[in-house]
């Protein structure tokens, strides 16, 4: 069961950021869906900022 997290995401107003046992869910809103980040790899910051930075190829 994923827990939203309240967090604002500075430019993301509309993100969406959840949480279960294991890992982050990344949302910004951007089209991307939501991205899966392993708690054991990546704090919620890590994570966020890995989507941010995300660009298609």
């Amino acid at each position: 069961m994923k827990t939203i997290i309240e967090k604002t995401v500075e430019g993301f107003e509309n993100a969406i950021i959840s949480e279960n046992e294991e890992s982050w869910f990344v949302d910004l809103r951007t089209g991307l869906g939501e991205a899966e980040y392993p708690k054991c790899d990546y704090t919620l910051d890590q994570a966020i900022e890995d989507q941010i930075n995300w660009k298609m190829e």
